[in-house]
């Protein structure tokens, strides 16, 4: 029935092995029939295999949680995931706390049951990554808008927006690396000097916060954040660059 399942998309599969194997679940036979629930309501289309795929996963977050804790575990869920399948480049949990401003401990709590559908080490400096671009596509797909795992791509494209923003106006100055050269060549600058003055988040808000920005469909108003942030950290900012 898996192998039936799993035509045509092979993530499927994949995906499902990763969580009938999970620790955090300690079931395996649990989660196996939990699953196969899922057969009796998907047709041959391929969002249908989507949700056969991860609205198991994804229910596990919430099941048996009544209102307002059920409320409360799907905007954490949002706040955590959603800005990390956005992310042009994938960061630490160590970096994704300093940006968004949650402890490592709340986002290692938030993802510890997506391990099936996020590459999550241990090792707090090491990138969490998406195992395939469809779970992407899932929680972004405007006809579930409706559904309780949406989420808003260009609501957390702005809250990105903000958080590099704030990030570059605390770090960012004039001559940060300490060179005292005005002037020298990037080539010539040891990249463990840039690693000290520009944490990975710092650098990672330099370089995509225009991505975020764009993809927010924002727009520049008169001494709004991006308006002030270029009067005041222009410079700077093509510096780090």
């Amino acid at each position: 029935m898996l192998a039936q399942m799993a035509v045509p998309l092979f993530i499927f599969a994949a995906t499902v092995c990763r969580f009938v194997e999970d620790p955090v679940w300690s079931d395996p036979a649990g989660q196996l029939e939990k699953v196969l629930q899922y057969q009796r309501k998907t047709h041959d289309s391929e969002l249908d295999k989507l949700d056969a795929t991860y609205l198991p996963i994804l229910n596990q977050l919430t099941a048996g949680r009544a209102e307002p804790q059920r409320g409360r575990l799907l905007a954490e869920f949002r706040d955590v995931v959603g800005p990390i399948v956005l992310l042009a480049q994938p960061l630490s949990v160590s970096s994704l706390a300093r940006l968004l401003i949650i402890s490592p401990k709340a986002i290692y709590g938030r993802l510890n049951s997506l391990h099936s559908v996020l590459r999550i080490s241990p090792e707090i400096d090491a990138p969490v990554r998406l195992f395939h671009l469809s779970f992407r596509d899932f929680l972004f797909d405007p006809t579930k808008r409706a559904e309780e795992f949406w989420i808003d791509e260009i609501q957390h494209h702005r809250t990105l927006v903000d958080r590099c923003i704030q990030l570059m106006r605390q770090h960012l100055k004039r001559d940060i690396c300490g060179l005292q050269v005005p002037g020298k060549p990037r080539s010539e600058i040891d990249q463990r000097t840039v690693d000290a003055a520009l944490p990975p988040e710092v650098q990672y808000a330099c370089q995509y916060w225009v991505h975020h920005w764009k993809e927010s469909k924002g727009i520049v108003r008169d001494d709004g954040p991006v308006h002030s942030l270029l009067k005041s950290h222009l410079l700077y900012w093509l510096e780090a660059l």
